[in-house]
């Protein structure tokens, strides 16, 4: 079923929501916006496709022709993603929407009327709502940890608690309406917050360094899938290290802000009250306006790529050793494996690390394997054990098989010892075939345990690009097991 919604020729605002092509999530979204988008207010809905297949783009455009769709194979991160939209933007105005939100009736209307009605507000954010209704989102306080809460204390009081517009240190981009020109001011989102998580806390304190404030709009309801954009596992990570540029760029404004309380019901409400205080100082010392005229910078959208290549190689392989410390630390009292260590570390080969990739999109961080590179290739794992000690290595084993083979033959051994043949038939539309394969092996003590691989026809499926370096994939780990097979030596 098409998604009716007809950008306008003049639009006042220009909508962005990022999509990683997840149409459980991005079509409800543009489904809310058909329904509940103003008839009174020009707008145009614009899709950044980040880090998808041209396929998925030719879809989006047949489901819902009336909007804008662009997109880039690589992963640009939310700012990044943003950015480019910027540029296809046209209203003075602009959205930036999750595609894990859908938005209630008056959303825009309620944004648009608040921003009309403040000239001192550079951005606005709405409430925040869980699907059943539940209190998310209220504008957000930050401390001078630079650590972020949400106005309350425990559990979240109802949503009418929070009934009047105010000013607030930031509110989440999930949900943010901007002047155009302020956000050309300031350069866009800054992308070295790669690939998530502190841009909109960045923004905003930026928009105070020139003189706008933000405020929260509690009649701007939307509704929003939590934690629908990353996993438990990296989301602590990359929150950590965000938060830790953060800290770099705005230390010293950061003491302006409360010490630390977020357990006491006092200390939140004179966060609260300090936001408020600030942007009133921030009313008073400027004229509240930004110049008209601002241009949006032109991307070069080939450096753009490159640069968040670079950032997402670094933060893979920032992850990759946190997940090794976090493993060492597990294990650093233990002389033997535990009954069963399955590893989701990313594999290195040649001191690079590759994502592990599906058809239907990006595999989180914390499944990233590495595929294989030309007919033959070794994996290297330091394992952590200190004595000699029998295993049985499980492998869950993938492979795209070529359209014009019937099947495709691997060689994997273990310390160059025991080949097994695994014959990858074409049973899978896609082409994507997993598969399990157990490998008896002996592991000497601090031994780095080699996985090899011979492919008889390495060969990527058209719609999945080749690794970084310009190799072409065939067949890759998932994940491996290693269970204890023997006592140790």
């Amino acid at each position: 079923m098409l998604v009716n919604i007809q950008n306008s020729e003049n639009p006042r605002v220009s909508i962005i929501i990022i999509s990683s092509i997840r149409r459980d999530l991005l079509l409800p979204c543009l489904r809310s916006l058909e329904e509940f988008g103003p008839t009174d207010i020009a707008y145009e809905v614009i899709v950044v496709l980040n880090e998808v297949a041209k396929d998925a783009e030719a879809t989006l455009n047949k489901v819902a022709p009336g909007i804008i769709v662009c997109r880039s194979e690589f992963n640009l991160g939310f700012a990044g993603a943003n950015n480019r939209g910027r540029a296809l933007c046209r209203g003075e105005y602009m959205v930036t929407l999750n595609d894990d939100v859908e938005i209630e009736s008056g959303w825009l209307e309620a944004l648009v009327r608040c921003a009309d009605a403040r000239p001192e507000a550079g951005a606005v954010g709405g409430m925040v709502l869980h699907f059943d209704g539940r209190l998310q989102n209220a504008g957000m306080v930050v401390w001078q940890d630079a650590i972020t809460s949400p106005p309350w204390v425990g559990e979240a009081p109802p949503p009418a608690t929070f009934d009047r517009v105010r000013a607030v240190d930031y509110c989440g981009t999930n949900s943010l309406l901007v002047r155009s020109n302020a956000w050309d001011r300031l350069g866009g989102l800054d992308e070295r917050y790669f690939p998530l998580y502190y841009t909109d806390v960045d923004f905003c304190m930026a928009l105070r360094e020139i003189g706008l404030v933000t405020l929260f709009q509690p009649a701007a309801r939307v509704r929003h899938h939590r934690g629908a954009s990353t996993t438990s596992h990296f989301k602590p990570f990359i929150s950590a290290r965000n938060r830790g540029l953060f800290m770099e760029k705005w230390g010293d404004k950061l003491e302006e802000y409360e010490p630390p309380d977020r357990g006491s019901s006092a200390g939140v409400e004179r966060a609260v009250a300090r936001a408020e205080r600030m942007a009133e100082l921030v009313t008073q010392s400027s004229c509240n306006r930004v110049p008209d005229g601002f241009i949006p910078i032109e991307l070069n959208l080939q450096e753009q790529e490159r640069r968040q290549l670079e950032r997402a190689y670094i933060v893979q392989r920032e992850y990759a050793k946190h997940l090794e410390a976090m493993l060492d630390a597990k294990h650093a009292n233990t002389t033997l494996f535990p009954a069963a260590w399955r590893s989701k570390v990313p594999f290195v080969i040649n001191d690079r690390v590759s994502c592990f990739r599906l058809l239907s999109g990006f595999s989180h961080p914390e499944a990233w394997g590495v595929w294989t590179v030309g007919a033959r290739a070794e994996f290297m794992i330091q394992l952590p054990q200190n004595r000699d000690i029998d295993l049985v290595a499980r492998f869950e084993v993938v492979a795209f098989v070529p359209h014009d083979k019937p099947t495709l033959s691997v060689d994997i051994s273990v310390n160059g010892r025991q080949p097994s043949k695994w014959l990858f038939n074409m049973d899978h539309p896609e082409g994507l075939e997993p598969t399990e394969i157990t490998l008896p092996a002996r592991i000497t003590r601090n031994q780095h345990v080699v996985f090899a691989l011979d492919i008889d026809s390495p060969r990527s499926p058209a719609d999945c690009r080749v690794s970084e370096d310009g190799r072409q994939l065939g067949v890759g780990f998932k994940a491996l097991t290693l269970i204890p097979s023997g006592k140790s030596a």
